[in-house]
């Protein structure tokens, strides 16, 4: 039988013991990342949704309803979106004006598209929902 020294035998298991203590923190850093990845990713589905959207607005922008189908088509697997648009607006300049003013430094004509969709986080410190937005400047 092999004898060990008294100092050997005190860390004994001591890694054991600290993996024990560190596993738990480890998962829920890895779980957290994983639940922020999918959030993201989410948010660039929906960018895309909304571009889509923008992009049928360049063609008939105040034609809501065929908005809202271009996005629902884009991003499919998304069962409830929540889309809006914002109707046009007009700025001479910068500043935000009626569109039927006349305006010397160039009217320019913009619209706006929202997209969001609730997402269920695996963890408490996920995001509830997740949201992107175009804006489109009209010619």
């Amino acid at each position: 039988m092999m004898m060990h020294a008294p100092w050997n035998r005190r860390r004994a298991g001591t890694a054991t013991l600290e993996f024990a203590i560190i596993a738990p923190v480890l998962v829920v850093i890895l779980v957290g990342l994983m639940d922020w990845g999918l959030a993201v990713e989410s948010r660039l589905r929906l960018q895309t949704a909304a571009r889509a959207g923008a992009q049928y607005a360049i063609t008939a922008p105040t034609d809501t309803a065929g908005i809202t189908a271009a996005i629902q088509a884009a991003a499919p697997d998304f069962t409830s979106l929540n889309t809006a648009s914002t109707g046009i607006w007009c700025e001479c300049g910068g500043t935000a004006t009626a569109c039927t003013n006349s305006c010397l430094a160039g009217m320019q004509r913009f619209l706006r598209v929202d997209v969001s969709h609730p997402y269920t986080p695996f963890t408490p410190a996920g995001p509830t929902s997740v949201a992107a937005n175009v804006t489109l400047r009209l010619q």
